[in-house]
């Protein structure tokens, strides 16, 4: 009697995109694109120097805030979004390219579905750095 195989259930976000192999040349190609983008290059260009350790610290970022990366207990990236954009000048105009840009990157490489994991969490991360920007610049009643 044949077995029929069961269908794999992906156990984390990133096992669902392809993982880490999946996500790396998507994060080269999309902040090369950042790089040279009118509105985003400018912001990179003032605060990066070092663009090898870069893409490992979002490729790490990316890693964990998927699921992977885990190993006893312990992420990849350990740090505070917020904390670490707050000096940059980051608007929102800033934040709609980036969002704009990321999914144009995820759609090219990886099926529908998987793209839409990806920008689904972008997207909300993108909204909860914004939601800490107009708090700060919102003057009291």
């Amino acid at each position: 009697m044949l077995e029929v195989p069961t269908p794999h259930t992906p156990a984390t976000p990133l096992e669902s995109i392809g993982g880490e192999a999946v996500l790396r040349p998507l994060l080269a190609d999309f902040y090369a694109q950042a790089r040279a983008d009118g509105v985003l290059g400018p912001v990179f260009a003032a605060h990066v120097s070092d663009w090898e350790a870069h893409l490992e610290a979002v490729t790490a970022f990316w890693v964990t805030m998927l699921g992977g990366g885990t190993e006893l207990g312990s992420q990849r990236w350990r740090g505070n979004l917020n904390h670490i954009h707050a000096p940059l000048g980051v608007r929102g105009v800033h934040l709609a390219r980036w969002l704009a840009l990321f999914r144009t990157a995820a759609e090219a490489h990886l099926p529908p579905d998987a793209a839409q994991v990806l920008i689904s969490r972008a997207e909300a991360m993108g909204q909860r750095l914004g939601q800490k920007r107009a708090s700060r610049t919102e003057s009291p009643s």
